[in-house]
């Protein structure tokens, strides 16, 4: 995959908390089909993400919560004719893992239950990897 860090900056608040933030751009989150452009977190896709949020905790300072935000490599049109990017957000605080899809009013009628299906496997996914020791 070709996705790139683009921020990884830590934001500090008056009443002690801390929060690190990750960006990345071109992340490939879409796959054509008969229907069009559709947002697809796939297997390969989720694996990539997964082994650069480990690398990136890995090489973290102590924070409150741990934010990235993975954007797509692709862009599309919704029904007001507007660009948007489909989004990943991951959110880690008190040792679990949260995660958001933003995706497009198109992949939301045509692909919503499978969408959800694989951001719970992700989530899912991501919280196991906390249970189990790593190298």
């Amino acid at each position: 995959m070709k996705m790139k860090k683009i921020y990884d900056e830590t934001y500090n608040s008056v009443d002690g908390r801390s929060s690190r933030n990750v960006w990345y751009t071109d992340v490939e989150m879409h796959q054509d089909n008969e229907y069009g452009s559709l947002a697809d977190l796939t297997e390969m896709v989720q694996k990539d993400i997964i082994d650069t949020i480990l690398h990136d905790l890995d090489k973290a300072e102590s924070v409150s919560e741990t934010n990235w935000y993975f954007y797509d490599s692709t862009t599309i049109k919704d029904a007001n004719e507007e660009t948007i990017r489909t989004s990943l957000m991951v959110k880690y605080k008190k040792n679990h893992f949260y995660a958001h899809f933003n995706i497009s009013d198109h992949s939301f009628a045509l692909n919503f239950e499978e969408i959800q299906k694989q951001v719970k496997l992700f989530e899912t996914n991501l919280n196991r990897l906390l249970k189990k020791p790593r190298a």
